[in-house]
C-alpha cells in the first residue's frame, strides 16, 4: 500500500444534492498487524462549520473519487490553523 495524497491536499468531497465543502488533509492514521506490515490507512480531514473547525476521517478511495484543488504540502503555505 502507498499513501497517494500527502498531507495538505484540498478536495471537494463527492455526494449529496448540496454542494460539500472544501476539505484538507491534516493527519494520516496508519494501521499495522503484528508484523509490523501497513495494513490500513485513512486520511483525517477538516472544513469550517459556523467558525468551527469539524473533522472527519475518509479512506481513500473517497479522495479517488473526489474532485480535488490543490495536491501537496505547498497547499498549506501562508495560511494559519
Amino acid at each position: 500500500m502507498k499513501i497517494k495524497y500527502p498531507v495538505g491536499t484540498r478536495f471537494t468531497p463527492r455526494g449529496g444534492k448540496k454542494p460539500r465543502p472544501e476539505e484538507t488533509v491534516e493527519d494520516i492514521l496508519r494501521t499495522y498487524n503484528a508484523k509490523d506490515e501497513l495494513v490500513k490507512f485513512r486520511y483525517v480531514c477538516s472544513h469550517e462549520f459556523c467558525g468551527q473547525r469539524v473533522r472527519s476521517e475518509y479512506p481513500q478511495t473517497s479522495l479517488d473519487l473526489s474532485n480535488l484543488l490543490i495536491v501537496g504540502v505547498d497547499a498549506l503555505e501562508g495560511e494559519t490553523a
